[in-house]
């Protein structure tokens, strides 16, 4: 009788743990799945609910703001849980201006956009479209046009000068500039002293011999200045390139600070090039206390052969006569600046020179 109570007890006790154990079954198939959204800056946007992981559904990001600008969620599952949390990029407005600060073009972005530029400017005889230059103001991006000035523009008043002894070998360069369609000159003493005759050479195409530069003579000179370092010439021929003059003017004004563009052959360059920089200072030293001269300091780059070249403004007027190079080394490697003589100090002696005063080279110098 007591075997059949216990066998009695024992099923009994299965029976109440299979009860038990489909009930565990049956609460956990109805628990949800929690799902939290939540704004990048942490804060709880919603809480919803899942009977299924496969139910799961992204929902409608925030809004923009006037500062951020919202890309996806990230998202992160464990077994009963689903955490989204917005990802967004700061908006930033975008301005595109002219070269005279007027607005062109303005959007409202973000930083990791690809942006489509408006159409460049067309270059002009004076400049160079090259692209566009940006700069930040907290968030704001402006563009505005890079430019550079174009060569060709200054090709029929700055030339290289080469210098020859009397049997006609060359001896040095220089650069030199034309100041009037009569074909008179600018340049440094220095760059014709000791010379019995001189050549100008043009980045003009000679269309008669095919080649890449025009080539004319120096007549001579009506005046020099060995300690102002001016010299004043004429070209002989110069109506040949007449139509390339471009009536390019002194200013005897300039501002500390102003961008400045140094334009010559430094270092016997086979062509003109043009250098950017930033007008520093008025240079003196020993001899402007005694022959009342200065320089104006430049970080245009200034070279051996740049001598006679002319430093001009961005409105593209002469400023002055690129003269010397300042460098850290007696070997010349590391520039410092550039002098240049102003053009306060000569502009009178370019006004109205007469071709009777002209003096060959050989006669001024030898």
């Amino acid at each position: 009788m007591a075997k059949k109570k216990t066998s009695f007890r024992i099923i009994a006790l299965v029976f109440i743990v299979i009860i038990l154990f489909s009930s565990c079954l049956s609460a956990k198939s109805q628990e949800k799945i929690k799902v939290s959204w939540i704004d990048a800056d942490g804060s709880l946007i919603q809480i919803t609910y899942l009977d299924e992981i496969d139910n799961f559904q992204e929902r409608e990001l925030p809004s923009d703001t006037e500062k951020w600008h919202y890309t996806d969620w990230k998202i992160v599952y464990s077994t009963d849980l689903v955490i989204c949390v917005a990802q967004r990029v700061e908006r930033i407005k975008y301005i595109w201006k002219n070269i005279d600060g007027s607005i062109i073009q303005e959007k409202i972005g973000v930083y990791s956009e690809k942006l489509t530029h408006p159409e460049m400017y067309d270059s002009k005889e004076q400049w160079k479209y090259t692209g566009w230059n940006k700069s930040f103001i907290e968030n704001t991006c402006i563009f505005t046009p890079q430019r550079i000035p174009n060569e060709e523009y200054f090709s029929g008043n700055v030339f290289q000068i080469v210098l020859n002894d009397e049997s006609g070998t060359p001896i040095s360069t220089g650069s030199g500039f034309i100041f009037n369609e009569e074909g008179w000159f600018i340049t440094n003493n220095h760059v014709m002293d000791g010379g019995f005759s001189a050549s100008a050479y043009f980045d003009i195409p000679n269309i008669e011999t095919g080649e890449d530069y025009s080539k004319l003579s120096v007549i001579g000179g009506v005046y020099n200045n060995k300690e102002l370092d001016i010299f004043i010439g004429k070209l002989e021929n110069y109506a040949k390139l007449k139509d390339n003059y471009r009536n390019i003017i002194f200013n005897e004004k300039y501002e500390i600070g102003e961008t400045t563009y140094s334009i010559g052959y430094p270092n016997s360059s086979l062509f003109m090039q043009i250098n950017q920089g930033t007008l520093l200072e008025e240079y003196k030293d020993i001899y402007s206390k005694i022959y009342n001269t200065y320089y104006l300091l430049s970080d245009s780059y200034i070279a051996p052969g740049s001598s006679g070249g002319i430093l001009v403004n961005e409105n593209f007027e002469v400023i002055g006569i690129t003269t010397l190079g300042l460098y850290a080394d007696n070997s010349q490697t590391v520039y410092i600046a550039g002098g240049a003589v102003p053009t306060n100090l000569f502009y009178n002696r370019t006004k109205n020179p007469n071709e009777l005063d002209l003096k060959l080279l050989n006669e001024i110098y030898l």
